[in-house]
């Protein structure tokens, strides 16, 4: 059987963790990301995500913390377009909504996107504006309650249009969004989709296969899928 990259990937990746070799590689990642020159992997996907971005789009930024690729977006929509940035949790909405207070085709949207709706819980750092506050909740982790639904039902309802470019980086919990977004990501308007995939929070939650999973959901919805680095996944219709 041919097992697929994504899958090879996340077994290669368990392993690092399971014999304690994952420093060590991502040490020597950076090193050779330094010889290449390249000391910014998010440099990459940051011009992946902008090189779909055309004016007049409206773009989806799904887990947009405190607002560093919504106002990057903002800028490439320009006054035609619109960004939609869905941040959940309270402290980094509130700075979300003050970095973006005075862009006007940016709207902050307080909520996380899953594939149900009612409320979750969100694990808070000590860092209450890190970029790495997940729905995943590690035992013993701080709380607290947020509102999430799916993406299908903000579109269906009128309340959010239907996005021609998403960005997600959701901690973990890109199966779910992705999976709230089955009948959004089949029509043809939405064309280009850049999802960070965490692949050793999964491998916690025990999905290790969700990657493999995800890929096909996209491809199955019209998309070709591509890995823009070991992280970062990218497609296209």
């Amino acid at each position: 059987m041919v097992i697929g990259f994504e899958r090879a990937s996340a077994e290669l990746r368990a392993f690092a963790r399971g014999i304690g070799i994952m420093p060590h590689l991502s040490r020597a990642r950076s090193v050779l990301q330094r010889l290449r020159g390249d000391t910014d992997y998010e440099a990459r996907f940051s011009r992946a995500l902008m090189s779909q971005v055309r004016p007049g789009d409206v773009v989806w930024d799904i887990g947009a913390n405190v607002g560093l690729y919504s106002m990057q977006l903002s800028e490439a929509v320009g006054s035609t377009g619109k960004v939609f940035a869905f941040e959940p949790m309270p402290t980094c909405f509130a700075a979300l909504t003050q970095r973006t207070h005075d862009s006007a085709n940016i709207q902050a949207v307080q909520v996380a996107l899953g594939d149900r709706t009612g409320t979750a819980q969100i694990t808070v750092d000590a860092d209450e504006l890190s970029t790495t506050n997940s729905l995943f909740v590690r035992h013993g982790a701080k709380t607290l309650d947020v509102r999430i639904t799916t993406g299908d039902a903000l579109v269906r309802s009128g309340e959010i249009p239907m996005p021609a470019v998403l960005k997600v980086d959701v901690e973990g919990f890109e199966e779910e969004v992705l999976r709230g977004l089955s009948q959004t990501l089949a029509n043809p308007t939405c064309r280009a989709l850049f999802c960070e995939v965490h692949f050793g929070i999964l491998d916690a939650r025990g999905e290790r296969h969700a990657p493999t999973r995800i890929v096909q959901l996209l491809r199955d919805r019209g998309f070709r899928t591509h890995w823009i680095d070991a992280s970062h996944l990218g497609a296209q219709r």
